[in-house]
């Protein structure tokens, strides 16, 4: 007997704050004018509401790419840095971007020939053109001397305009030293 008297005040107040947070709710779109409202909506990107719109205007990133992480048949590291060209100059962005392979992901620098040896495969490489596309965008493509030397390539072997640098994790240091932001696919 006692429950039957207090369920019809629990849905009661249940109701009550329902109307409440409407009425709350609808009073706070309403209640700013419409030139406010067109600067505190948030902008989107097609039917997404972006609740964060991003705009750096200076920034410098590395990005730390050791191993073939892929997404799909592209590696995530080289997917990244194409996109990040495109969107800092999109948003007029100052910006400094450096590619670090070592380890298992040297392999993606070399030119076509080399790659096609070491690969086993008659295809060339997959990722010239996109590593090409990024030194021309000004991207600094860097290749570790110690992933070099345990996979025995040689200067000559690697893409034009890639730079060699003494030890990775020495390169990456030494970048977020120099206030560069680390991304590792």
């Amino acid at each position: 007997m006692g429950l039957k008297k207090f369920l019809p005040i629990v849905f009661l107040t249940l109701l009550g704050t329902i109307l409440m947070l409407t009425a709350t709710t609808a009073l706070a779109v309403s209640y700013y004018p419409p030139a406010l409202n067109s600067i505190i909506t948030p902008p989107s990107l097609g039917s997404i509401r972006i609740d964060i719109p991003v705009k750096p205007t200076e920034t410098k990133v590395v990005v730390n790419i050791g191993n073939a992480v892929m997404s799909g048949d592209l590696p995530l590291g080289i997917k990244y840095m194409t996109r990040m060209v495109k969107r800092f100059k999109e948003k007029n962005v100052n910006w400094k971007l450096s590619g670090v392979f070592h380890n298992t992901a040297g392999y993606m620098l070399l030119k076509d020939d080399i790659y096609n040896a070491k690969r086993q495969i008659l295809t060339g490489n997959p990722y010239k053109t996109l590593i090409e596309s990024l030194i021309r965008d000004g991207v600094s493509i860097e290749i570790c001397a110690l992933t070099m030397e345990a996979n025995s390539y040689k200067n000559e072997d690697l893409i034009p305009g890639v730079k060699v640098v003494e030890a990775a994790e020495l390169r990456i240091i030494q970048l977020v030293d120099e206030h560069y932001v680390q991304i590792i696919p």
